[in-house]
């Protein structure tokens, strides 16, 4: 026999249940109504709502069932809605992979590092919030983030400043992000002058580095990076391309000019290449005398770290004064362990050069400085147009501000004018 129901029973109120991809959802008659990310205040807001509801009609459903096709779509309604920023950025940085952008002969360039570092940093501040919510209060937060780093000067918080803004306009791009959403974003302005303390506003000062400094500094920084060093003051090269330079890159057919035979020295993998630009540098007989000090193959660099180490080691053994010691021999009959670079980086090229010049009285300088120095000379002596191409730029306006001039020149033109 069946069981009789009590009179006048009312089943108890659903609670609110929790669905496998972190939404909260509640049962009213047979239909999951969807109420948000689980333990937030918009569910517990949304569930008390539905309930007030659903008991002022008498506990009937609220609408008709939706079919599965429509459930489908409103899951994936709400979660885009509820989307992060740290996912959509997510997807722009999946993005620069997939595109290739920032890599250059398969290998990142410096500029990937700063945007990773840069999208880092902004997710740190605002990365748990809504995508939908994002707004120009985020950008500012993220950018008083920045002004509370001393290590970063006011040219490095407007970099990563406008990294970020980049990958918010691909957002935009594709409708992730709204018209008034973008609009507030771009009213973000940069940091100007003066803004932030003396000492992290302005950039270091460049200067044009002299020929007689850098002999003065190749001296003390050993064959190898000492031939570097005078090759860059000949050439006017880039720290990088003498890093890289191979001996299959040099075109030892000569190029006679004025009487004087000249190498070209093709750069691969030059800076301005995925413009479709060509780099190469001529090479006169005192940078061909100092490249025939380094044999190697074609496929080889021509400045080795692994070289420059032996050659310092040669002269600390040279220059012992005890006799050697058993551990030592054994040492020296035993394979190498550490394994060489084979090529020098622009830091390790940098830091080599400021050990040399601390053994100097020089003032200090930079390896970028003594490009600076070549274009000033060449345009001292050949002329603006001149200079620029030797150094390949593509606009004179560049060339402009390698130019450096003395507190001499204007009596010079006085005294010459006289």
């Amino acid at each position: 026999m069946a069981r009789r129901s009590k009179p006048n029973f009312h089943p108890p109120v659903p609670t609110m249940r929790r669905h496998s991809f972190g939404m909260a959802r509640v049962p009213l008659n047979g239909r999951a109504h969807y109420l948000g990310p689980w333990q937030s205040l918009q569910a517990a807001e949304r569930y008390a709502a539905l309930i007030r509801q659903w008991e002022a009609g008498g506990r009937q459903p609220l609408v008709k069932p939706q079919t599965v096709v429509e459930a489908q779509r409103a899951r994936a309604a709400a979660a885009v809605a509820e989307r992060t920023v740290a996912a959509a950025l997510g997807d722009y940085v999946a993005h620069l992979e997939a595109s290739g952008r920032y890599v250059k002969h398969g290998v990142p360039t410096s500029e990937r590092a700063i945007v990773a570092k840069a999208i880092a940093e902004f997710v740190e501040v605002a990365g748990n919030k809504p995508l939908r919510a994002l707004d120009g209060a985020d950008v500012v937060a993220y950018r008083r983030a920045l002004e509370g780093k001393p290590s970063l000067s006011r040219g490095g918080i407007n970099r990563k400043l406008a990294t970020v803004k980049r990958a918010l306009l691909w957002l935009r791009e594709g409708k992730a992000l709204s018209r008034e959403q973008w609009a507030d974003v771009l009213e973000v302005r940069p940091l100007r002058r003066g803004e932030l303390p003396a000492e992290r506003d302005r950039k270091a000062k460049k200067r044009a580095v002299s020929v007689e400094e850098v002999e003065q500094v190749a001296a003390a920084a050993g064959r190898v990076v000492g031939a570097m060093l005078r090759l860059q003051a000949l050439t006017g090269c880039r720290p990088g391309e003498v890093c890289g330079m191979r001996h299959g890159d040099i075109d030892r057919n000569p190029v006679v000019v004025d009487g004087v035979p000249c190498w070209t020295w093709r750069v691969a993998g030059a800076k301005t290449e995925h413009h479709g630009h060509a780099t190469r540098y001529a090479l006169g007989p005192k940078a061909q005398a100092i490249l025939a000090e380094f044999a190697g193959v074609p496929g080889a660099y021509v400045f080795q770290p692994r070289l420059a180490m032996e050659e310092q080691a040669a002269q600390r053994r040279a220059a012992r004064k005890t006799p050697p010691t058993r551990q030592m021999l054994l040492r020296d009959e035993a394979p190498p362990r550490r394994r060489w670079a084979p090529c020098y980086s622009v830091g390790s090229y940098e830091q080599a050069v400021e050990r040399a010049i601390a053994k100097t009285d020089v003032q200090p300088f930079t390896p970028h400085q003594v490009r600076h120095g070549f274009v000033t000379r060449a345009a001292r002596r050949f002329g603006v147009l001149a200079a620029s191409t030797a150094a390949n730029h593509r606009n004179v306006t560049t060339t402009q501000h390698y130019l450096h001039a003395e507190d001499l020149d204007a009596y010079r033109v006085v005294a010459g004018l006289e």
